[in-house]
This record gives structure tokens, C-alpha cells and sequence, in this order.
């Protein structure tokens, strides 16, 4: 890999800037001041006071926001907090500076709430949850095997099972540490990224530094799978086996047919612990379950009811009272410490991997309700909005889906935006509960992790997630909107780097989605805000710059806007706005490649930047700037950064005379469709997994 890929494209790359800095970079400066001195100077910097925003709106003016207001933090956090709190503000800067915020965000991003889960902690004690074995599961599943001989490939309860069945906690730790070496891509990108905005050789080093560096467990998983689905009968989940049969025929064919765990293995995960509620947890006495109970109504009336309500009643009272002690006291004790303290884990954590089985088996048993599907249920929305909270889906090494659906033979899960505390007490409203009293309880366990997650992410992958703005009359898509984004943005105190590239986003959704942040929200986000590979122009990047105004990103050091639909009158309109000193204070680097971009639209960015006290760099690659524009930038760029071999990377390279733009145009569009075709990217992945 080294020989055939890497060192022909760092020479290329090499011999690239090595032609730019000693032919094209003096040549932009000689025809330049020989066509300024020939025509009396009049070739010089543009005066943009002329220029008007797109709809006539001036840099100062207001964006109307096409939503309601976005409701506050303060209504979902916990009582320490107050949800009267009289300032949003207030709440956030009280977030930002809390070591309990810290603590708890900590909880699902690294492995230590995992393994206290299991050893024991301060909420939990040893033992309360135990992991099955994936392997055991698979023997269980297989009619062949002597497991599936011994329990009739029925899953027994978690105090029926052999030890063998269960996963030990250092056999977990010795896998989390040593899978999935190899190289920190994402680290690799982000240097490249940061190229123009410093010293071209230092900027290189590093980026030769990240491709060479290895690192353990790359993609920062955990060898654990935990597993969403519908019960079956109110006293056991799965009494004939079906659903397990179904969940492992389904798991086998992921990995082009070769099974999540052969590509598990591949990462260097021998085996996978496996949460099952009913295999994890203490449970009731399956065996003690009578047929009368069925009847809910009957099994809810109290012992003094029940025994009034038949001849037979005490003889009812008795046997749901066995059936209801057949777990003894440190049991329930478990179970209830197990459900209310490591629930949120198993979905919720970054590095878990989360199986929906979203289809019932053809063979349900007598009587069953199929109205009682698995998005009707609360429990399992539940389990899937917290999977969906802050799992990635670009691995770098991993050959699978951390959220992975069942009814898909490849796994895909449709991917959604985060659903905040507010929007998911408005969905329990809709979905059923065996027991009446689970509503609140999964409600206040998801504004536990939801506000934890949202609160403590600090990196938002959506690349290629589509956020379709809803048509005028409509309420749009209730997972994949804008102001869903916004929604849950807003949540976000600690997010450093954001990703929306290809996520087809116009001139009306990102208007929308800016209008829906609050003022001063993104306090954190440093690193980079993606938004390239889009479809909006001049006026997107106005509603953006506004929202900057108004103090959101106030840190932000790269903004993204390559590969939209900028043109001369996009530049321009970001001209006016770094004139009025709309960006963020500490930006280093705009870039805006592949956007159409002329002399008129550069000029008007150099001339922007000569007035105005921003140290900005912007990155124009791959447009049509001719030798005219290319000087102008590099005069401001020198003037305020000196010389520096990034000026070459930003202004010259793949701009005419050195390189044709329709090429790169085309493989930029294309690179946008790509992003943008949910199937392409699907069949990509499901390639790239069968490799």
C-alpha cells in the first residue's frame, strides 16, 4: 500500500507544489503587475460598497426565522438544573463549566461505565448484568448443535443458563484493546483539511505523521452488541425460538454472506458480548406463568379483587403471587439496578453495536396483536433513538454498522437525526407500554442520556444524511428536517466538529437550519463546520454569516463551502459579510473550491479582506480565477501572512493556466452526487464490507 499508493501520490502532490511555487506563483505575480502598470493602475482591488445581498437584504438586517423558536435546554434537563431557569444562556454556560456534564457525556464515549456496568460500581453490583456469548448464541440457534439438542433452541432465562453462555469482563478488556489497528483517518483528514491555513511543510509532515501512526481499536468500539426487540407474550420474549433464529439467520448474511461476526473477526474481535434483556437480567419463572393471566385486566385488580371476582380467586392470588416471587430478593434487587442504571448504556454508548429487529417472525403465537409492531412499542423507541443519538456511520476499519436493521438483508438501518428529550416525551405519547407506569420511567432514563450524549458529543458525522426541508402547508420528515437538526444542535455545548457535507441542503434548509440555532449556540464547535458538497448559493451564505453574527460557532476555525453553488454573486456576498465583520473572530480558514468562482467574485473577496481586519484564509482551488484575481489574493494573503508556500495550495493550484476546472468541477459533482445518492453510498458500503 505504502509503495503503490501512498509514495506516487505524496510525489505527485510534491512535484504539484514544487511547479506551482517556482513557474506558476512568480508567473500570477509578473502578468499581473505588467497589465497593472500597463493599464495605469486601474487593475487594482474592486470596491464592493456598490454590491448588494441577494433579496436586497444588507448585511445588518434581520433573518426571519420560517419556524418557532426552538424550545429552551432548560426544559429537559434535570431538576438540579431547574427547568424554569430564566435564561437559555445561563443554563448553557452553567453546562459548558460543569464537572457532572463532563462526567456524565464520559459515560458514553469511553469504555469505564462499561466495565463498571458489569464488575460493579457505585449504582450497580457485580453480577446485576451479564453479556452472553454471540458464538453460544449462533450453537443455540443451529439444530445441529448439542446446545440447540439441550434447550430446544429456546433461549432459557438468565438464571437457567449454563456459564458458558456468558462472556467474562477480562475477555471483553483484552479485545477493546488490541482490535482494529491501523491508520486514524479521520485524523489524517482533518490535517489535510488544515493544509492552507499554515506552513505547507509543516502541514505536510503532519499529514505523513497521521498516515504512518497506528493505533489500536481505531474506530473506538467495543467488543458488545445489545439487541432491540418486541416481546412476544407478556411472560417470555421468544417461547419458540423464532425470533432468535430470525435475529441469527439475519446476522449471518451481513459481511456480503459471510456473517457480522466474520467481520467482527476481521477487526480482531474473536467473539461479541451480547446484550438480551432476558438472558442479561433476572427474570420471572416462565414455568409459573398460568393461562388466565393473560387476560391483563385480570392480572392488574388486586388480591382482594382477584379474590372476590371468582370461586376460584384465592387459588389465582396464589399463583400469581409465586409466579411474581419467582425471583428472590437480591435478584429483583438486581434486576431493578440493572434496568434503571445500565439500560442507557447497552443503546446509547459510541462504541456499542446496536441489532433492531424491527420484522416479527412468520409464526407469532396464539392471540398475538400485530397492531403491536416494534415502532408502536416505547420501549424499543427508546432503545433506537438512543443508538441514534451519537454512533457514527463512517467507520474507518470496522466492516459494519453500529446501528444495524434486520429487515434489511445488507443491515442498513435508515439513518436519523437525534431525537432530543422534548420530541421523544411527544412519540411515548403514541407508543404502548405492557406496564403503564414504564412511560415515565423510559422518559426520565432518556432525558438522562439524550441531555448526557447531546450535551457532552464532540464530533456530528451526517455526510450524505438527506435534511429535506418541508414543502409550504407541510410539517416535513419528522427524523430528517432542518430544524430537527437545529433542534438538537442546540443541545450541543460541547460538538468541536459538525458534518453536513452531501446532505443536499439548499438555500431554504439552510436558512432554516441557522434560524432554528439559538444565539451564541455551538460554543464549542472549533475544529470545522462542514457544509460543502451542497446545493444553496448566495443566499445560504448570507443566513449563515447572520447566524454568525449573532454569536453562533463563535470559536469556529474552518468553515467548509466548497463544491456548492457559490459563483461570482456567492463570493460576493461573503465579501460583504467579512466587510461587516460577520464571521467569527477566530476563523482561519474559509474554503470554497469548485464554486464557479471568476475574477470578479475573487477580486471581491481580496478586496474584502485588504479592508477589513480579518486574518482569515480562503481557499479557492478549483475555480476559474484568472491571473488577474490569483495576484490580488496572493497580494492580501502576503501582506497579512507573509510569503508562505500555502498561498500556493490556496490561490494557484488547479486554477487555470495549471490545471483545466471543468476536470476537477466533474469529479467534485461527482463526488456530490455520491454523497447525496443514499443507495450509491449504501452499495459502497455494503462493497467495501464484502471486500
Amino acid at each position: 500500500m505504502s509503495l503503490l499508493v501512498e509514495l506516487p501520490i505524496s510525489l505527485f502532490f510534491s512535484l504539484y507544489l514544487f511547479i506551482g511555487l517556482l513557474f506558476i506563483h512568480p508567473l500570477a505575480h509578473v502578468a499581473f503587475e505588467l497589465l497593472n502598470v500597463l493599464s495605469c493602475g486601474r487593475l487594482g482591488l474592486i470596491n464592493l460598497k456598490d454590491k448588494e445581498l441577494p433579496d436586497a437584504r444588507r448585511p445588518t438586517d434581520d433573518l426571519e426565522a420560517p419556524m418557532e423558536a426552538p424550545h429552551r435546554i432548560a426544559e429537559s434537563l434535570t431538576p438540579s438544573v431547574g427547568s424554569d431557569a430564566p435564561n437559555s444562556s445561563i443554563v448553557r454556560h452553567a453546562l459548558r463549566t460543569s464537572e457532572i456534564l463532563k462526567s456524565a457525556a464520559s459515560r458514553y464515549r469511553t469504555p469505564d461505565a462499561v466495565w463498571d456496568a458489569l464488575e460493579g460500581g457505585a449504582l450497580v453490583q457485580a453480577g446485576d448484568v451479564r453479556l452472553l456469548r454471540l458464538t453460544w448464541l449462533m450453537d443455540l440457534a443451529n439444530p445441529t448443535t448439542t446446545v440447540h439438542q439441550a434447550y430446544g433452541g429456546v433461549l432459557p432465562r438468565r438464571q437457567d443458563l449454563p456459564e458458558e453462555a456468558f462472556m467474562s469482563v477480562e475477555e471483553l478488556k483484552e479485545m477493546e484493546r488490541s482490535g482494529g489497528r491501523g491508520t486514524d483517518k479521520s485524523k489524517m483528514n482533518q490535517e489535510i483539511g488544515l493544509l492552507s491555513s499554515g506552513n505547507i511543510l509543516t502541514g505536510i509532515y503532519r499529514i505523513l505523521a497521521s498516515i504512518t501512526a497506528k493505533k489500536n481499536n481505531v474506530d473506538g468500539l467495543l467488543p458488545i452488541i445489545a439487541v432491540s426487540y418486541c416481546w412476544l407474550d407478556i411472560w417470555h420474549p421468544d417461547a419458540e425460538g423464532e425470533q432468535l433464529k430470525l435475529l441469527i439467520k439475519r446476522l449471518g448474511e451481513l459481511n456480503g454472506g459471510r456473517g457480522l461476526l466474520a467481520a467482527c473477526r476481521a477487526y480482531g474481535y474473536a467473539d461479541m458480548g451480547v446484550f438480551l434483556d432476558w438472558g442479561s437480567l433476572y427474570q420471572k419463572d416462565p414455568k409459573l406463568w398460568k393461562a388466565w393471566m393473560n387476560d391483563v385486566r385480570l392480572l392488574k385488580q388486586s388480591d382482594e379483587e382477584l379474590a372476590a371476582s371468582r370461586t376460584e380467586g384465592k387459588r389465582l392470588v396464589a399463583e400469581r403471587a409465586a409466579y411474581d416471587n419467582s425471583r428472590d430478593e437480591l435478584q429483583k434487587a438486581a434486576f431493578g439496578r440493572g434496568l434503571k442504571h445500565t439500560m442507557d448504556l447497552w443503546y446509547g454508548h459510541s462504541g456499542t453495536t446496536v441489532v433492531l429487529l424491527t420484522m416479527l417472525p412468520h409464526k407469532l403465537p396464539k392471540g398475538f396483536d400485530t397492531s403491536r409492531t416494534y415502532d408502536s412499542r416505547g420501549w424499543t423507541t427508546f432503545e433506537r433513538c438512543s443508538a441514534e443519538l451519537a454512533k457514527s456511520f463512517n467507520l474507518q476499519m470496522a466492516k459494519w454498522g453500529l446501528v444495524i436493521d434486520v429487515s434489511d438483508k445488507a443491515g442498513r438501518a435508515q439513518r436519523r437525526l437525534p431525537t432530543t428529550p422534548k420530541c421523544m416525551a411527544t412519540l411515548l405519547e403514541k407508543r404502548n407500554f405492557t406496564n403503564g407506569a414504564d412511560k415515565q420511567a423510559v422518559l426520565e432514563l432518556y432525558d438522562k442520556v439524550a441531555t448526557a450524549v447531546l450535551c457532552g458529543v464532540e464530533k456530528l458525522d451526517y455526510l450524505g444524511l438527506p435534511l429535506e426541508p418541508p414543502l409550504v402547508g407541510e410539517s416535513g420528515d419528522v427524523w430528517c428536517s432542518p430544524m430537527k437538526l437545529a433542534d438538537a444542535l442546540n443541545y450541543c455545548v460541547q460538538v468541536k466538529e459538525i458534518d453536513l457535507r452531501g446532505t443536499g441542503l439548499t438555500d431554504d434548509g439552510l436558512e432554516q437550519l441557522v434560524a432554528g440555532l439559538e444565539d451564541t449556540a455551538l460554543p464549542k464547535l472549533k475544529v470545522t463546520l462542514g457544509l460543502g458538497s451542497n446545493h444553496y448559493g448566495a443566499r445560504g451564505v448570507v443566513a449563515l454569516c447572520n447566524a454568525f453574527a449573532r454569536g453562533v460557532a463563535a470559536n469556529l476555525e474552518v468553515v467548509w463551502l466548497d463544491a456548492c453553488q457559490l459563483g461570482d454573486e456567492g463570493a460576493t456576498a461573503l465579501a460583504l459579510q467579512i466587510g461587516a465583520g460577520h464571521l467569527p473572530k477566530q476563523l482561519k480558514l474559509i474554503t470554497v473550491q469548485d464554486n464557479s468562482i471568476h475574477n470578479e467574485g475573487a477580486l471581491a473577496l481580496a478586496s474584502a479582506l485588504a479592508a477589513s481586519s480579518s486574518s482569515c484564509k480562503i481557499s479557492l482551488s478549483n475555480n476559474a480565477i484568472g491571473l488577474r484575481g490569483q495576484s490580488a489574493l496572493l497580494r492580501v494573503f502576503e501582506s497579512v501572512h507573509g510569503m508562505s508556500l500555502a498561498h500556493v495550495g490556496g490561490v494557484h493550484l488547479m486554477n487555470p493556466p495549471c490545471w483545466p476546472p471543468c476536470l476537477m468541477r466533474a469529479l467534485f459533482r461527482g463526488a456530490r452526487a455520491t454523497y447525496e445518492d443514499a443507495k450509491l453510498m449504501d452499495d459502497l458500503w455494503c462493497l467495501s464490507c464484502s471486500d
